[in-house]
């Protein structure tokens, strides 16, 4: 079998943070892979991935095929800056 594809490029916008929704218990993070870069092969997956709040490495949180926003509600410490990236896959693997 031949694959003419490559994997998808970085998505972007970049998370951003639902003020709204989020309180002192609660981060609620939106998320949409608008980048039409597929890398020739439909997007089939997307992980969300979040860090400890102390600029340390990046822990997936949630790896999904159709979610564009989670609510994290686990390991929250009031006073930390919590930071958030994703990247989407296709049969080809994942974006930067």
């Amino acid at each position: 079998m031949l694959v003419l594809a490559d994997v998808p490029s970085q998505p972007f916008p970049a998370p951003q943070v639902d003020a709204a929704a989020t309180t002192i218990s609660q981060i609620k993070v939106l998320f949409a892979n608008e980048n039409t870069d597929d890398g020739g092969s439909p997007i089939t997956k997307l992980e969300l991935m979040m860090d400890d709040g102390n600029q340390g490495d990046f822990t997936s949180i949630l790896i999904t095929s159709t979610r564009s926003s989670f609510i994290v509600t686990q390991n929250i410490q009031r006073g930390l800056k919590y930071r958030f990236k994703y990247h989407v896959g296709n049969v080809n693997g994942w974006s930067d």
